[in-house]
C-alpha cells in the first residue's frame, strides 16, 4: 500500500497537469496554436535553463558509464526491431512500417521523462534522465526521421547540431569536466527559469492532445501503445539487471522507455508526408495510457527500493 501512495503522490500530479492542460484547452484559454508556441518557448529557454543547472549541480562520478550507452542504445535498437517486425508480419504496407516503428520508439523524454525522473528521484534523476536524453536523442531523431522515408533530409543535421538541448547538454558536460566556477546568482537564474519549463510544456502537452471519434483509427495506436508503453519498459529493465545497473540508473532508463510518444513525432511525420491524424493518435493514446503505465511502474519502483 506504501508503494501505490508515493507513486500517487510523485507520479499522479506530472498527469494531473497534463489533465489540466487538456481541460484548459476544452474551455478555450488555449488552442492548438497557442500551445505549440508555449512549448517552443519551453525548448528553446526554460528547458535548456533547468537542464544547465541539472548538469551543474550533479556529480557525473556516478553517471558515465559504457554500460548505461550499451542499455540504453541495446533497449532502444532491439525495440524498435520488434515494432518492425510486428508491422511487416501484419501486413503494414513498407511506407506506414517506418511511421508505426518511430511511433513506437520516438519518446518523450525531454519533457515527461525530466518531469518523472524529478519527481521521484529530486535533482539527481533529473540530472540521471538529462544523461539519459543526451545518450538518446542523437540517435532516436535521425532514425525517426530514416524510418518514415526521409533519412537524406538536408536540414536533419542542422537540426541536430542546433537543437536547443542538444547544445545546452554539450555545454553542461563541458563545464563540469573543466570545473568552470559557475556564480551561485546565476545557478539562482537557471532555477528561477527552470522551474517554469516542466508545468508550462506539461500543460502545453494537454492543449495539444488530439481526439477522435473513429473507433477504426485506434488499432494501430493501440499497438503502438503497447510496445512504447509495455515492451519497451520490460526490455530497459531486461537490458538494466543483465547489465548491473544500479537500482538508480535501472529505474531512470525504465522510466526513459515507459514515456509516451512524443509531440515532436507527430510534427515531423506530418511534415514528411504521413497522416496528420494518425500521429495524433499515437501520441494522445500513449499520453493518456502512460499515465497508468508509469504509475505502475512507479509502484514497482518503490516496492524493490529501486526509487
Amino acid at each position: 500500500m506504501d508503494s501505490i501512495l508515493l507513486s500517487l503522490q510523485t507520479i499522479g500530479p506530472v498527469f494531473l497537469i497534463i489533465g489540466l492542460g487538456a481541460v484548459i484547452r476544452r474551455f478555450g484559454l488555449i488552442d492548438t496554436d497557442l500551445s505549440g508556441k508555449i512549448t517552443r518557448l519551453v525548448f528553446y529557454i526554460f528547458l535548456p535553463a533547468l537542464v544547465l543547472r541539472a548538469l551543474i549541480l550533479a556529480d557525473f562520478s556516478s553517471f558515465l558509464s559504457f554500460r548505461i550507452l550499451f542499455v540504453i542504445w541495446g533497449t532502444l535498437f532491439v525495440g524498435g526491431s520488434a515494432a518492425w517486425l510486428i508491422a511487416t508480419i501484419s501486413g503494414v504496407k513498407p511506407r506506414s512500417r517506418g511511421f508505426f516503428t518511430a511511433g513506437s520508439a520516438w519518446g518523450n523524454v525531454a519533457i515527461i521523462g525530466y518531469a518523472l525522473g524529478e519527481a521521484i528521484y529530486g535533482e539527481e534523476g533529473l540530472a540521471r534522465a538529462t544523461i539519459y536524453s543526451a545518450l538518446i536523442l542523437p540517435l532516436n531523431t535521425p532514425l525517426g526521421y530514416a524510418l518514415m522515408g526521409n533519412w537524406r533530409n538536408g536540414g536533419l543535421g542542422r537540426r541536430l547540431l542546433f537543437n536547443p538541448l542538444i547544445i545546452t547538454i554539450i555545454i553542461g558536460v563541458a563545464v563540469k569536466l573543466i570545473a568552470v566556477p559557475v556564480p551561485t546568482f546565476a545557478i539562482d537564474i537557471l532555477g528561477i527559469l527552470g522551474r517554469a519549463s516542466l508545468p508550462l510544456a506539461l500543460i502545453a502537452i494537454g492543449g495539444s492532445l488530439e481526439f477522435t471519434k473513429d473507433p477504426d483509427g485506434w488499432t494501430e495506436p493501440a499497438g503502438a501503445a503497447l510496445i512504447k508503453l509495455i515492451l519497451m519498459p520490460a526490455l530497459a529493465l531486461f537490458a538494466s539487471r543483465l547489465a548491473g545497473l544500479t537500482p538508480e540508473w535501472t529505474g531512470t532508463v525504465i522510466i526513459g522507455f515507459a514515456t509516451p510518444t512524443a509531440v515532436s513525432f507527430f510534427v515531423v511525420s506530418k511534415s514528411l508526408g504521413h497522416d496528420g491524424a494518425r500521429g495524433a493518435a499515437i501520441v494522445t493514446l500513449t499520453t493518456i495510457a502512460s499515465a497508468l503505465t508509469t504509475g505502475l511502474i512507479g509502484v514497482l519502483l518503490y516496492r524493490f527500493n529501486w526509487a
